[in-house]
């Protein structure tokens, strides 16, 4: 009987695994194809718009991850390329100014915190 369990459990391992191997190439499949099929919108310079929200008003210093994380999205949005990626930190870290001064008028898809706090609650 133990030998039964022991080859019952090395299956299910098996299967467990060749399902998730699976799943994660349909899923590296449809983002190749993705990315071959659809570009992004470049966005090469930052603007003087920018430069003077950034030097003149914007009413605080920025962390070093903060700016790092700007820097992050610029390369990004001049590469043309689709972007997913998700921001998260405490209520009040800045997230909404990372946005902004990373996307500014070109911020399209952000949920506002009411629709945070909706779907927290």
């Amino acid at each position: 009987m133990k030998y039964q369990d022991q080859h019952y459990k090395k299956a299910l391992e098996r299967l467990k695994f060749e399902e998730f191997f699976i799943a994660q190439v349909r899923l590296q499949l449809v983002r190749l194809q993705r990315n071959a099929q659809s570009r992004g919108v470049v966005f090469e310079k930052v603007g003087s718009y920018f430069k003077e929200f950034y030097d003149h008003y914007l009413p605080f210093a920025l962390t070093g991850a903060q700016k790092r994380v700007i820097k992050e999205i610029r390369h990004d949005t001049g590469r043309g390329k689709q972007m997913n990626r998700l921001l998260q930190g405490d209520v009040g870290s800045g997230k909404t100014m990372v946005l902004r001064v990373g996307f500014g008028s070109t911020m399209k898809l952000y949920a506002s915190i009411p629709v945070f706090q909706r779907n927290a609650f």
